[in-house]
């Protein structure tokens, strides 16, 4: 039975990998018909939370080893062009979430290599695990185009006033 390993040392892990809809991950709860576009999760809280979508679900388990007894640890995986294309997606979107104490946690992933073959690798340190979900930060609503919206309303607005101040005259 193993409960503490020395700095340096491998350890056996198991890896489940699972769709974000895949009803046998406990990560997240999703509502059952939802499709993976409508599948959300979100990282801070008010203002400054950012919100991911999630390609993959991870479950990361070390047998043996107690809660707590992983201090550091590297993570790496792998996305696909196709993956990330079939999403709309670009590499540099790509993080990796930690689900910790019941909040989606971002961890700092980098870019190790690609595209070699169709495949871009990441890599990012995790203090322990459990699950993890390989997502893509979703662009903040732009207001560029709630203001490109309200500028043509504006646009419209005097172009009705000119014709108006022409009818009047």
């Amino acid at each position: 039975d193993l409960t503490t390993v020395a700095g340096g040392s491998s350890v056996q892990v198991t890896v489940s990998e699972f769709l974000p809809t895949d009803a046998s991950q406990t990560a997240i709860s999703v509502p059952e018909g939802s499709t993976l576009a409508s599948v959300s999760l979100s990282v801070g809280a008010g203002d400054s939370a950012t919100t991911f979508h999630p390609l993959k679900i991870l479950e990361i388990s070390a047998p043996g080893v107690a809660k707590g007894g992983v201090t550091g640890a590297t993570v790496h995986f792998s996305v696909t062009q196709a993956e990330l294309m079939a999403s709309g997606l670009t590499s540099g979107s790509i993080s990796l979430l930690h689900l910790v104490n019941g909040q989606w946690v971002q961890l700092p992933t980098t870019l190790v290599s690609g595209p070699v073959n169709g495949v871009y690798e990441f890599s990012a340190p995790t203090g322990g695990f459990s699950y993890f979900a390989i997502a893509a930060a979703q662009p903040a609503q732009s207001t560029s185009s709630s203001f490109a919206g309200l500028g043509i309303s504006l646009l419209l607005l005097a172009v009705l006033a000119v014709i108006a101040i022409s009818v009047v005259v």
